[in-house]
């Protein structure tokens, strides 16, 4: 039996009612640098290279490059530094020594003030790649975040923040290999032959244990899963609660509280601002995000009691939802359904998708995972 959905708010604009319930998410995911191609260019005086490297981390530089124009390296000193071009001459490559108009100090501070997020209160829900740029003399600041979010960290030390807008800034990862932490709408399959399925959305109990929530009917019980392109361990399928429910839950990795949004192969994010139940017949805009049909919006839930029956097993009391986008195939099981925030950047997710007959799909409602697991969504920060 299903429990009674109640809700503590009702949210209109975005056709989700939301339970009293809510999380937070973890550390942001880091992944080593690519190494560089067989083949790549390098400085005609590459030999010096190491010794001009050494001896500018020796003398505490920010930062150098090679000046192509002008056949030499260029090594830029905080301002604090004493130390002159005389210290570069055992390299045997030309080199210039510059110093910054920013000490240590300030470049420290500012490194970690972008690394916690503590310039703004909004400062945690955007993306940010930084780098000390000796080029410009400035961090360079790359970001998806608006310029008033920016503005207290480039008033705070003007001049050492060179910030730049940019739209895609993240994981440069995609829905198919989905790397730890795993987020929802990722691609999923066995490490030995077998189905794919979606991932829904990240889950935690009380205790702030982390798991995958999916569809039951994806695994058998204890199934090792993988990515799709088995780049990355996914966990352990576990405590399937199919054919009662059709819910299972992912556990032995990290996960994280964000769903692919876009295409099948997208890596753009949206987070996840909680869960709720869905409002029947008058929104008309909820959203699956599956790795086979990617992000499918435009849909209307019609019905919380139906039932889909596959060789002789029937598992009811679902949603029943159709729309105007490309209807669920094989693969999309166990993907998020969800309605998009205002702000349109993140979601408050109602179930998981479960099956289709014809025009209609079915998904299983929020509610059941808590009533069968005690789980709620983990959301975004």
């Amino acid at each position: 039996m299903k429990v009674s959905r109640l809700c503590v708010a009702v949210v209109a604009a975005v056709g989700v009612c939301v339970p009293m319930a809510g999380t937070t998410a973890g550390a942001e995911s880091s992944k080593a640098p690519m190494p560089v191609p067989a083949g790549a260019r390098v400085p005609a005086d590459s030999i010096g290279t190491n010794k001009v490297e050494t001896i500018a981390k020796a003398n505490s530089a920010l930062g150098h490059y090679y000046d192509e124009a002008a056949k030499q390296y260029v090594v830029t000193l905080p301002a604090e530094s004493k130390a002159t071009a005389a210290a570069f001459q055992s390299a045997g490559a030309a080199t210039r020594v510059v110093h910054s108009e920013f000490t240590t100090q300030q470049v420290t501070t500012a490194n970690s003030a972008i690394t916690q997020h503590t310039w703004h209160p909004a400062a945690k829900k955007y993306n940010y790649v930084f780098y000390f740029d000796p080029r410009r003399d400035a961090i360079s600041l790359a970001s998806n975040a608006p310029a008033d979010v920016v503005a207290p960290l480039e008033k705070a030390t003007p001049g050492l923040i060179y910030y730049h807008y940019e739209t895609n800034v993240g994981r440069d990862f995609n829905r198919q290999d989905d790397p730890a932490p795993h987020w929802g709408g990722s691609l999923m399959t066995p490490f030995v032959n077998g189905p794919i399925c979606s991932a829904g959305f990240a889950v935690q109990d009380g205790f702030g244990n982390r798991y995958m929530a999916t569809a039951g009917h994806c695994f058998p019980n204890g199934t090792q899963l993988r990515s799709g392109l088995g780049t990355y361990s996914f966990g352990t399928f576990a405590n399937p609660t199919y054919p009662l429910d059709d819910l299972g839950i992912i556990a032995g990795s990290t996960y994280q509280g964000y769903v692919y949004g876009g295409n099948q192969i997208s890596s753009n994010a949206r987070l996840v601002y909680g869960g709720g139940t869905a409002v029947l017949n008058t929104f008309a805009n909820y959203c699956r995000s599956g790795a086979t049909t990617g992000e499918q919006c435009g849909n209307k839930v019609v019905a919380e009691n139906g039932t889909v029956c596959t060789a002789g097993i029937c598992t009811g009391n679902q949603y029943v939802y159709r729309g105007s986008g490309v209807p669920s195939a094989g693969g999309d099981s166990g993907a998020p359904l969800y309605a998009v925030s205002t702000d349109n950047r993140g979601v408050f997710v109602i179930g998981i998708h479960t099956g289709r007959g014809g025009a209609d799909m079915l998904a299983e409602p929020y509610s059941s995972l808590i009533a069968a697991y005690g789980l709620t969504a983990v959301t975004s920060p």
